[in-house]
Order: C-alpha cells, then sequence, then structure tokens
C-alpha cells in the first residue's frame, strides 16, 4: 500500500512538471498504440484513477480502448466501472452523472464544473484524472461560451493541484476550416498552447487519416466523410491488411463514425495516460506543421512573406511548394532548404484564389500542407493613416496619447511612431496608439511620425508638429539681515530656477509677494533676457521682522501667456 501511495505521488509530481513544463496535445500524431512503452502503460494502469464525463459522442474512446483491452493478464486490460464513483477502478465511465451532468454542455453551461466539484468533494473520492467531452456544444458556441468553459477548467486547477484535468475540443460537424466550430476548437487549442495545460483534441483526430492525409479542409465530418468520399472507408480498402485494420476488425461499433475513428481515438487515449504518468513521448516520432500561410492571407505579387513551419523530432532539410488550383498540381518554391522554420518568399505573379503551401521531408515521409486557401492577388491598395491627436501645432506636455486612424483592406500589422525620425513607439493591435511621455525632452518644436504598415509591407505616414512645453519654475526664498549704521533691515532672498526650457522662448518672469493672509502684488519682473538659464536671485529689501511673507512667481510667453507657475515660498 506505501509503495503504491509513493507511486502515486511520483506520477502526480511528474504530471504536474509536464504541465508546468510545456503544453502537451493528443492530435492525430498520437494514435500508433505500439509506440507506447509497455512500461508507461503499466504505470498508467497503477497510478491513474479516471473520472471520465460523456454521452454519445464522447463514448467514441471508451469503444476504441475497449477494442484493446483483451483479456485479464494483458498489457491494456483495464478495471472500470459504468457510472458514477466506484473506488479503485482503472476508469470510472459515466462518472459525472452521479455529481448531475452528462457532458460539457452549451454556450456557457456550467453543470459539468458543479458535478465535478460534487464528485471530487465525496469523502471516497480517489479520482486523480478527470476527463469531460463535448457532444456538439461546440459547434454553435460562442467566443464568451469558451471562455467561460476555459475560465472554468482554470479554476478548477486551482482549486483540486492534485488532480489531472483534461481538455478536450468538440467533434468535427462538416463546417470545415472557416466553420465556427474550427475557430472556437482554434480557441481552446491556443489556450492550452499559451498555457501549457492537456488537451485531448478530438477533432484533430477525425480531421487526419492514419497517413496524415487532411480532409478538414475537404469538409470532413465526424463520420468521417468529406467532399468526395470517406477517408476511414477508403484507408482501410486500402491497407486490408495492416496492424490497426486487424484492430478495427475487432471493434464492434462506434457511435456516429467508423470503427476506425474510434480505434485511432483508443490508442491516443492510451498515449494521453502515458503522458500523464510521465512518458515523454516517442523521441523518435517527427512531426512538421506549416504555420504560415495558412489560410485566408491576401500576398501581392512581388511583396516578400515569411513562409514558416514548425517541426517535431528529427527532421531534415524541407522541400516547400504552392499549388494556385488547390492541391491539384504543384510548382516547387525550393527543393532543399534548411530545416530552420522560416523561409523568405518573394511572391510569383501567379495570381489565384486557390492557393496552399506544401512542406515536406526532403529525403523523409513527413508532410504538412495549409489548412485553408489563401490568396495571391495582383493589386492592393496601401494602407492609410491619419494622427488624430494631438492636432498640428498644438501645445504638449507631461505624458500625451498620440493617436491614429488606420485603415487597409487586408489589415495593418504594426504602426510605428516616431518622434523627430528616431522610433519611439510600435503598436500591433488597434486602437493604434502611442503614450509619448515629454518631460524627458526639451521645450521646443518636434514632430511626430506614425507610418502604419499593411498585410504586404506597404506603408503610409503622417507627420504633424507639436511644441512641447514642460517648463518647470521653482522658486526658494530666505530671510536675511543687513546693517546700515545703526539700524538692522531684513530682507528676502529668492531664488527663482527654470528647467527644461529648451528652445521655448520666456520673455518675462514676474515674483509676486504677499503677507500671511493677505493678496499677492507684483513686487519684482525679470526680462528674460536678464535671466539666462533660467536663473534669477533677487533680494526683496525691508521685510518686517515680525511679519510673513509668501511668494510666487509664474513664466510669460512672447504672447503675455503664462507658460509656467512656480510653488509658493515663505520667509
Amino acid at each position: 500500500m506505501l509503495k503504491h501511495i509513493y507511486i502515486l505521488l511520483f506520477i502526480l509530481f511528474l504530471a504536474s512538471n509536464i504541465q508546468a513544463q510545456e503544453a502537451v496535445i493528443i492530435d492525430h500524431n498520437c494514435t500508433d498504440i505500439s509506440k507506447i512503452p509497455d512500461t508507461w502503460i503499466l504505470e498508467a494502469k497503477d497510478s491513474m484513477r479516471i473520472g471520465y464525463g460523456h454521452t454519445s459522442h464522447g463514448s467514441q474512446l471508451v469503444t476504441g480502448i475497449e477494442t484493446y483491452r483483451g483479456n485479464q493478464g494483458t498489457i491494456y486490460y483495464y478495471s472500470y466501472s459504468s457510472w458514477g464513483l466506484e473506488t479503485g477502478k482503472f476508469l470510472n465511465d459515466y462518472w459525472g452523472r452521479e455529481g448531475g451532468a452528462n457532458d460539457l454542455g452549451y454556450n456557457g453551461d456550467l453543470g459539468w464544473r458543479d458535478a465535478t466539484v460534487y464528485m471530487l468533494n465525496l469523502a471516497n473520492n480517489d479520482r486523480n484524472v478527470v476527463i469531460w467531452s463535448w457532444c456538439g456544444g461546440v459547434s454553435n458556441n460562442t467566443r464568451a461560451g469558451i471562455k467561460t468553459y476555459l475560465d472554468a477548467m482554470s479554476a478548477l486547477e486551482d482549486q483540486y493541484p492534485d488532480v489531472t484535468f483534461v481538455y478536450m475540443t468538440g467533434h468535427l460537424d462538416g463546417s470545415g476550416v472557416e466553420g465556427n466550430l474550427n475557430k472556437r476548437n482554434n480557441q481552446i487549442r491556443d489556450y492550452c498552447e499559451e498555457n501549457n495545460k492537456l488537451l485531448f483534441d478530438f477533432a484533430d483526430i477525425e480531421s487526419y487519416d492514419p497517413d496524415g492525409n487532411y480532409y478538414l479542409n475537404k469538409g470532413a465530418n465526424d463520420g468521417c466523410s468529406y467532399d468526395g468520399g470517406n477517408w476511414a472507408e477508403e484507408w482501410l480498402a486500402a491497407n486490408p491488411n495492416s496492424d490497426l485494420a486487424d484492430w478495427v476488425y475487432q471493434c464492434g461499433s462506434c457511435a456516429h463514425s467508423q470503427r476506425l475513428n474510434c480505434v485511432l481515438k483508443g490508442g491516443a487515449f492510451w498515449w494521453l495516460m502515458a503522458r500523464i504518468a510521465g512518458w515523454e513521448g516517442d523521441s523518435e516520432q517527427g512531426a512538421l506543421r506549416v504555420t504560415s500561410p495558412n489560410g485566408s492571407e491576401n500576398w501581392l505579387v512581388g511583396s516578400q512573406h515569411n513562409i514558416t513551419w514548425v517541426t517535431k523530432g528529427e527532421v531534415g532539410r524541407v522541400k516547400i511548394e504552392y499549388s494556385t488550383d488547390d492541391g491539384e498540381n504543384w510548382k516547387t518554391i525550393v527543393s532543399s532548404t534548411k530545416n530552420d522554420g522560416i523561409y523568405y518568399w518573394e511572391i510569383p505573379d501567379d495570381v489565384s484564389d486557390d492557393c496552399l503551401v506544401r512542406i515536406s521531408e526532403s529525403s523523409g515521409t513527413l508532410v504538412d500542407t495549409s489548412n485553408n486557401l489563401f490568396e495571391i492577388i495582383s493589386t492592393d491598395e496601401p494602407p492609410s493613416i491619419i494622427i488624430t491627436y494631438p492636432a498640428n501645432n498644438s501645445e504638449v506636455k507631461d505624458s500625451v496619447t498620440v493617436q491614429v486612424i488606420a485603415t487597409d483592406d487586408f489589415g495593418i500589422t504594426k504602426v510605428e511612431f516616431f518622434i523627430d525620425g528616431i522610433l519611439y513607439h510600435t503598436d500591433t493591435a488597434a486602437p493604434f496608439q502611442c503614450v509619448w511621455d515629454t518631460t524627458a525632452y526639451l521645450g521646443g518644436s518636434y514632430v511626430i511620425t506614425a507610418t502604419a504598415t499593411d498585410t504586404n509591407g506597404q506603408q503610409d505616414s503622417y507627420a504633424i508638429s507639436v511644441i512641447v512645453r514642460n517648463i518647470n519654475l521653482s522658486i526658494q526664498a530666505s530671510r536675511g539681515e543687513e546693517r546700515a549704521w545703526l539700524v538692522q533691515r531684513q530682507y528676502g532672498k529668492i531664488e527663482l530656477s527654470a528647467g527644461n526650457i529648451g528652445s521655448v522662448t520666456i520673455s518675462k518672469y514676474i515674483i509676486y509677494r504677499k503677507e500671511a493672509g493677505g493678496t499677492y502684488n507684483i513686487v519684482k519682473e525679470i526680462e528674460g533676457s536678464n535671466a539666462p538659464g533660467g536663473t534669477f536671485i533677487y533680494d526683496d529689501k525691508y521685510l518686517e521682522r515680525t511679519k510673513t511673507y509668501l511668494y510666487r512667481a509664474v513664466a510669460l510667453g512672447t504672447n503675455g501667456q503664462i507658460l509656467a507657475s512656480s510653488n509658493e515660498a515663505t520667509v
């Protein structure tokens, strides 16, 4: 018993480290069960206690692992129960129903969260892995609804740090790359990758056949049908004697789908369990994925763009091709280039709205294609930009927010802000603006330039002139005495100092004095030319010994306007 506790703690430590260090994404690259070492299958069965909540689509995972299960004593055999909490079992299927929920529901539904809390708070709870699946709830969901799901999952992770929570995407619905389902699934994927979560990518597994051919861009649905056929049926017909086909023939049925889909998800389930248990994945498995262009881009003939991709494992030099007829024919961009994830491409004069990029390993089998079509266009209007604040020739001081309106047919990638030709700030998202701290600049005239760059590298600029007036006027006063024969007289020593004048012209300084409780009166006017560098000392004579005096000063511009006011000094 003690040994099992130590093993469990060790496994949980490994699992938490996996999630803390990197995202773990279980997708179509993680379906080959034969690549998982037996030791990690055994470790997972020994240490994991899974609570799984689902309805019909989610049952595909259970159907898949049931196909592999075999007889007691075999490597993939596991113990399970079919409803609620039953301690000691590897899998509690339909676990959440005891807590009152079936699956992840629909837009903003949190019944599954409440059921999770109820189940994990049971006195005899022993579940350390929780999985909930969708059953159509992503297709009509909203960005806000998915955010509700993600926020609730994150809160559960904080509330139950010893439990591993598995995120899930929704099943395909035939709406393709541009459909709401894929957008919401991508929202889940992006969150998991950015926040190092565990994701079982249900939809991605349905988007590829076992050879890595992609079908989401062909309208694939949860039954493996696409515009032109059924990839599961086609693959089995072409590979009837494969080991994977043997497993499929042993699978009884698969809810809403083909048996091949269930078997692939069963393999992916064991990958998930092994990764949670601490397996680092198949070190020999390579992966390659195109990241740009990946759909909906509009690239102008003659412009220059980066083709980008990511790889995993040992991947050699790559070949890059493009198609202008949705993959029917391919043209070579470069036959062999370094696998560094980026290639600078000058867009050819080959206008089409049915373009794809394909990247393949030069001396291997790895290949990936843009997820969706992009366009090569012949014309593109340059962007337009105007500075809306501050106004041209206006005066500014302190911190000022420079605001612009930037527009373009296909999007603005960045707006750069320059002060007298020197780059001060770059903003890459609307509303484009720049907070300029003018206190670091001497007074005077400055040119603000804003330059917008569109997705094809075209630019437009707009410039205004402003006058910075951040004059700092300070005054210090002290009381002194002088003797005139037998008479002692007191006077005020007034020291005036102005900073940040720069090229601003100060025509006059005026010093005011008042007695405590009285009103200010002018006691001295100083021409600006008589205060070089903004400093001046004035002796205010004939003060009465028993009275308190207060002083302040102002600096005037050439039009008599007040440019700065000082503090108040007392003697």
